[in-house]
């Protein structure tokens, strides 16, 4: 049974660094603002109580403001008892109510934009309050609630020193993150040989996208390696059904400032799509050669004509330090050997030229070069 993204998404490091700066800050008595991305995975308010829940300091209370009623009013009959409860209730009734002192009011329901502008007047007025009583935040209800990141630029919405904290979700995702969530998907499918080139051309595509990563997870091998017309499909459909990948085209990937692969697909840049399947062949195939290639010199030592002097007039004294082109030449045209046993040779020496030249290895020759490792290997049927 495959484990939901959300199970996991939140617990992995890039993350989980934002659910603990999250909690943190409602620990200290700030309000919070979550600008998350349409691609935002599920699980991450779950994540958020289960870490206050260990904590064991705050209660967590989550309202939905979608209906009719005044903002306050809805607030006030859901979280105040009757015995309590104001006739009507204004902003200060909810950040002085002293039944709310370590409650989290997780706000919903505010999506569309009348209703919205209402809970920005409601918390212009609650801030107010939270502010003439700074020096007891900590006393106070923490209200947090979800903001598109198409409105962070709203005037109504900004950070208050610790009044209120406004978390961007941005460069939080790193490849190691990404790399832990595809090998659980794709746990126990190598390839190709004993690499994980699958995983790895998920990685590279999927970027920061968790949920995008979670479609590849689930593709054929054939599909991973011949990548475009599939990714052209997944951005028709997005396009149909959502704004998702528009509306947060670009993040910090690690060190890189990484676009979406879907922008691309959208503005037909198959260069893209090349350029980052080559850099997942590079990550994973280029090693898987250089351990072909030691393992071949081991092999015919005994062959091997020294000194050898390359086509720049270098004199190699030392076998180890031939590269896999120049173990090729100089195994069939000074020691003679027979092309039929340097098929691998040959073919190390041509993949090894189509990374050279930014160039994905051919299918083809990937599976021919298993076939031939597996046969130098043992591992042959």
């Amino acid at each position: 049974m495959l484990i939901e993204l959300g199970d996991i998404w939140w617990s992995l490091p890039g993350p989980h660094s934002f659910v603990v700066d999250v909690v943190d800050a409602l620990e200290a008595g700030s309000n919070a603002i979550l600008a998350l991305p349409p691609t935002t995975p599920a699980g991450l308010h779950a994540s958020l109580i289960a870490n206050l829940d260990l904590r064991g300091m705050l209660e967590w209370r989550t309202v939905d403001l979608s209906g009719s009623g005044r903002i306050a009013q809805v607030l006030a009959n859901q979280l105040i008892p009757l015995a309590r409860r104001p006739p009507r209730a204004f902003a200060n009734d909810i950040a002085l109510d002293a039944g709310l002192q370590t409650t989290v009011i997780h706000v919903s329901g505010i999506e569309l934009e009348a209703r919205f502008t209402e809970f920005a007047v409601f918390l212009a007025e609650y801030l107010s309050c939270v502010r003439q009583r700074a020096k007891s935040k900590r006393a106070m209800p923490r209200l947090m609630f979800d903001l598109p990141q198409t409105l962070l630029s709203d005037p109504r919405i900004a950070s208050d020193g610790d009044i209120v904290r406004v978390f961007e979700w941005k460069g939080r995702v790193r490849p190691s993150d990404v790399q832990l969530y595809v090998s659980t998907r794709m746990h126990g499918r190598n390839g190709l040989g004993p690499t994980n080139l699958f995983e790895r051309i998920v990685v590279e595509f999927a970027g920061w996208d968790a949920s995008l990563a979670d479609q590849l997870c689930k593709w054929s091998d054939a599909d991973l390696l011949h990548p475009y017309a599939g990714l052209q499909r997944i951005a028709r459909m997005w396009e149909r059904t959502s704004l998702s990948w528009k509306a947060g085209t670009e993040d910090m990937f690690g060190a890189r400032r990484l676009p979406h692969i879907l922008q691309h697909v959208s503005i037909g840049d198959s260069e893209e799509i090349t350029r980052r399947l080559w850099r997942a062949h590079v990550s994973e195939i280029f090693p898987w050669l250089e351990e072909m290639r030691a393992a071949l010199i081991d092999e015919f030592r005994e062959s091997i004509k020294l000194p050898y002097v390359s086509q720049n007039n270098e004199v190699i004294n030392d076998a180890d330090l031939l590269e896999i082109g120049q173990l090729y030449w100089n195994l069939r045209y000074l020691a003679r050997v027979p092309e039929t046993r340097l098929q691998l040779v040959f073919l190390c020496r041509l993949a090894r030229n189509d990374l050279a030249h930014r160039r994905p290895v051919d299918t083809q020759r990937l599976r021919s070069l298993e076939r031939e490792w597996r046969v130098m290997a043992g591992l042959a049927r």
